[in-house]
């Protein structure tokens, strides 16, 4: 089977099985995530959502400044796994600044992870890559390219793997334009962090590319 239909049978199976999870759902979640973190939610999010934000936006509270990061008050929105506005096509998440730092995120991206080799393609690791795509439209984008023409230079030929040398996922190579792949690479470090993953930590370009993204970030404490 193809990536794109384990992909599409992916999002098929959340889509049934979201109805039957109505359960999930428990009112006063959600208001108490919007107070706690500024995070405005708009749709009905499961249970098991809600406590996915709160620990990616906990973590995230406790390790940088928000504010001075851009990112003091975000949307969320749950959205329809066909919904024209996951670009992508994944059927997964997308985010934008165009009108706000709105965040668009399926149910499917829950039940995602058994479909895409990428590490990082769980609910938490595709929100806190989201809001890393949300940071990196206040980051200093010519330094950005600087360090990472040195950081990926020939080190784009793996793509088959699911983490290429000197990557955490191999979604930066789907990317022709380098600045998109400057931004999805960012994005995939700063999900890393937030996740506190360690499966790259022996790279060594890895290594360079955390130290700079921390380095980009206003972090608590610096």
């Amino acid at each position: 089977m193809t990536f794109k239909k384990a992909v599409a049978v992916g999002t098929i199976l959340a889509n049934m099985v979201v109805p039957l999870c109505a359960k999930n759902y428990e009112a006063g979640l959600e208001t108490e995530i919007e107070n706690k973190y500024h995070v405005d939610l708009i749709g009905d999010f499961q249970k098991k959502e809600v406590k996915n934000i709160d620990e990616v936006m906990k973590t995230i509270d406790s390790m940088i400044d928000r504010k001075e990061n851009g990112i003091e008050e975000i949307t969320l929105a749950n959205v329809d796994a066909h919904d024209e506005r996951l670009r992508d096509g994944d059927g997964y998440a997308s985010a934008t600044v165009a009108d706000g730092s709105i965040i668009y995120m399926s149910t499917a991206a829950i039940y995602g992870k058994a479909f895409d080799k990428n590490p990082l393609a769980d609910y938490k690791g595709l929100l806190a890559h989201e809001i890393g795509h949300l940071i990196y439209e206040h980051l200093d984008k010519e330094k950005i390219f600087s360090d990472f023409i040195e950081f990926n230079w020939k080190r784009d030929l793996k793509k088959e793997s699911a983490v290429p040398d000197g990557y955490v996922t191999a979604h930066p190579l789907e990317r022709d334009f380098i600045w998109v792949r400057d931004n999805e690479d960012v994005a995939d470090d700063f999900s890393y962090i937030i996740n506190k993953k360690h499966y790259a930590d022996k790279d060594p370009v890895v290594q360079k590319k955390m130290n700079a993204v921390k380095g980009y970030l206003k972090m608590r404490g610096k």
